[in-house]
């Protein structure tokens, strides 16, 4: 955590971007961005089953996938 704070402090970049924040990001833009297969994005992420896998996505509110525009960093 605290490389974390200080790679992104080298970077310049401003407050808001926590260590978890980028699974979020990534496994968004795995189900979104490049379509990935649920099953695949459950097993990159750790989780028991796909139930876990669906709990999580509604939890972030990724509910209408294609509504969803990824910002520039």
């Amino acid at each position: 955590s605290k490389r974390h704070t200080a790679a992104l402090s080298t970077l310049n970049y401003g407050e808001g971007f926590t260590f978890y924040g980028w699974k979020n990001t990534g496994a968004v833009k795995m189900l979104c961005g490049d379509k990935r297969n649920i099953r695949y994005i459950s097993k990159c992420m750790g989780h028991h089953s796909l139930d876990m896998t669906d709990k999580y996505f509604e939890s972030v509110g990724v509910d209408e996938m294609d509504a969803i525009v990824f910002p520039e960093i």
